[in-house]
């Protein structure tokens, strides 16, 4: 009841959201814009997308010691983008790790420990793609200045994270098993389960601490190719309508919406946050709101239908094999 209760009020708040952006903007504008769209621009940002993906699963591959294949992988990765941009509050993410646990017999904490890797290098990407567009802008409003701080703090913060659980997660886990051990709850069934999920990411973090460093670079470099392609992606699509900002422009504005899939806040398929976040990005850099609205609306319709064809695709192999 309580989950059916939070679809229910996820999916009020997205129609709200779109009622409301719809009431800002001519429909018949929309509907010109997308009968507009460039079907060469549309398929050379489908293949961005398709790389975007190809690195994802790339990363996963080499987080999982290369023991599944990056065909399996990809097929994985497509599903799983696909249900995480469906689902609300980022729900979708658990699909990676039953796919993972139902068609590759991992552990639920080795899946929980490799997606935690995996995001944590999606925000250090994201951050330092987003610092170098912030410097290539002029005239930038005191607004976007004062927004810089919270998220380089939310930065440092999360890395600190990531280094305190690589080399203190173990003994961090057994410190708190004896509180609970005091407090005599340790037995409990949810409290047990936990438990032993926190140990099997704990073990997977002690085999992630003693690799070379070269399988850091690797997650470097698979990271920042995700994000280029998917920034790439987003250009192409503001190319095909029409807009003349640059490179560093795009990936500034559309980098308002990738944080409204990267932060808990989507509500169900993200209709409404998506247009939101990138009419919030656009007018950042100059975009008037009616146009900013209905370039929202346009690249959420576009990402539809690129994560729905493969998460189609990955569906499809997985119930093949």
């Amino acid at each position: 009841m309580k989950a059916r209760i939070k679809v229910l009020f996820a999916t009020l708040i997205a129609v709200m959201l779109v009622i409301f952006l719809l009431s800002q903007i001519q429909l018949s504008n929309l509907i010109k814009a997308l009968t507009s769209l460039s079907p060469s621009c549309l398929f050379f940002g489908f293949i961005c997308y398709l790389f975007s993906c190809l690195f994802r699963a790339l990363r996963f591959y080499f987080l999982l010691n290369k023991e599944i294949s990056l065909k399996d992988l990809f097929n994985v990765v497509c599903v799983h983008n696909a249900m995480n941009n469906i689902m609300p509050a980022r729900t979708g993410e658990l699909a990676y790790i039953y796919l993972l646990s139902k068609h590759h017999n991992r552990k639920i904490g080795e899946g929980l420990a490799t997606l935690f890797i995996a995001r944590i290098f999606d925000l250090i990407s994201v951050s330092i793609l987003f610092f170098i567009s912030f410097l290539t802008l002029e005239g930038v409003s005191s607004f976007i200045i004062k927004l810089f701080l919270p998220v380089f703090s939310f930065l440092i913060l999360t890395v600190s994270l990531f280094i305190f659980l690589l080399h203190f997660g173990k003994s961090f886990l057994n410190t708190f098993k004896k509180i609970l051990r005091k407090l005599k709850i340790e037995e409990r069934a949810l409290i047990a389960y936990l438990l032993r999920k926190g140990e099997e990411v704990t073990e997977f973090l002690e085999k992630i601490k003693g690799e070379r460093k070269q399988f850091f670079i690797i997650l470097i470099f698979t990271s920042f190719g995700t994000w280029l392609f998917l920034y790439s992606m987003n250009y192409i699509i503001a190319l095909s309508v029409g807009l003349e900002f640059s490179f560093f422009e795009i990936l500034f504005a559309s980098t308002f919406a990738i944080l409204t899939t990267i932060l808990p806040i989507q509500g169900v398929g993200g209709f409404g946050t998506v247009e939101g976040g990138i009419a919030l990005g656009f007018l950042t850099i100059g975009l008037n709101k009616e146009d900013a609205i209905i370039l929202g609306f346009i690249y959420h319709i576009v990402y539809w239908l690129y994560f729905s064809v493969l998460g189609l695709f990955g569906f499809m192999n997985l119930k093949k094999r």
